[in-house]
């Protein structure tokens, strides 16, 4: 079997009937489907029962409601595929998914990262990224896209072919009971990958906004799980022996957009929410001077942190604050 596509499902009527029609529109010779019924509340369970009937392609797992992560691991525990594909149950493939997907396949590599479009308009994800046409080591492919694009690459694992082999050597599975799970799975993937390439071609239509999506909610207790994560992250750097500022300049980047969600959500948190042992974390994840400074001011002076870091401030003293700590 060439792949598996594995899809989540919790609490997502409105949408499922149009996801699962976009999957098995798909020539599924080589394919299975399954779908985890995370203990949905609403008619998820009923429209899964009417395209089993309809689908002898489709595995459907029911659980009671653990999670995301558990219920994409339920999915890959029992997956056949040769390689893993993570569709959400709110999203849809395009009509030539497959074609691009046996294209990736064809490359014989642990991962294929792809495009998806974000708009009935045609806008891309990501409508300026560089073309990597080569294959790279999974390091060697995180480096150069920084050095292409300018970001680095992004964690929604819906952006990415895997190779179940190489999940499966790696031991590689979704950190339970946890949010924001595919920023831990990604960029430990992508760090221990011996082959990694990129056919930047859309598969599947991602609904950006989509009213009550964990992206689309941006509590505490959120921060508080990405936090956790990139603490876990660095741990897991540092248990490779990574010595690349790359890697922890990437990690401060996520610690620096916790500190403006919070100063923009949370003010009154800004000076409780990161223990010392945090700072000390983030501190050595600071490469740039840019990065000190926004450190320094978030650490000791949060006001004068959200001053700088608004558009509408003063621009000439925001210069001024830059400047001074470029001589510090």
């Amino acid at each position: 079997m060439k792949l598996s596509i594995i899809i989540p499902i919790y609490n997502v009527e409105l949408y499922l009937s149009q996801c699962l029609d976009s999957v098995f529109v798909q020539d599924l010779t080589d394919c299975e489907v399954i779908c985890v019924n995370d203990g949905s509340t609403d008619n998820s369970g009923t429209i899964l029962e009417e395209y089993q009937r309809l689908y002898s392609g489709l595995s459907v797992v029911n659980q009671s409601n653990s999670g995301l992560s558990v219920a994409r691991n339920s999915g890959l525990r029992i997956a056949k595929g040769e390689y893993i594909y993570f569709l959400d149950s709110d999203d849809y493939l395009l009509p030539d998914f497959l074609e691009k997907i046996y294209q990736g396949i064809q490359k014989n590599v642990d991962i294929v990262s792809y495009n998806v479009l974000i708009s009935e308009k045609g806008d891309y994800y990501f409508n300026n990224r560089k073309k990597i046409d080569k294959i790279y080591t999974g390091q060697e492919y995180f480096e150069n896209y920084y050095i292409e694009n300018a970001f680095f690459p992004t964690f929604p694992v819906w952006m990415y072919l895997y190779k179940k082999s190489f999940l499966e050597n790696n031991h590689l599975v979704f950190k339970e009971n946890s949010l924001h799970e595919d920023i831990d799975f990604t960029s430990r993937s992508i760090y221990l990958a011996e082959s990694v390439c990129q056919i930047d071609k859309p598969i599947q239509f991602h609904r950006v906004l989509r009213e009550g999506a964990i992206t689309q909610t941006i509590r505490l207790k959120n921060l508080g799980h990405i936090k956790q994560i990139l603490l876990d992250l660095f741990e897991f750097y540092r248990t490779n022996n990574c010595t690349k500022d790359i890697y922890y300049q990437y990690l401060f980047s996520i610690f620096l957009s916790i500190m403006l969600r919070l100063g923009r959500n949370y003010p009154e948190n800004m000076r409780t929410f990161f223990s010392l042992e945090d700072y000390n974390v983030m501190r050595l994840c600071v490469k740039q001077k840019s990065d000190y400074t926004n450190y320094y001011l978030f650490r000791h002076f949060p006001k004068v942190f959200l001053y700088y870091n608004n558009k509408n401030s003063n621009i000439f003293i925001r210069k001024i604050i830059k400047n001074i700590f470029r001589l510090y």
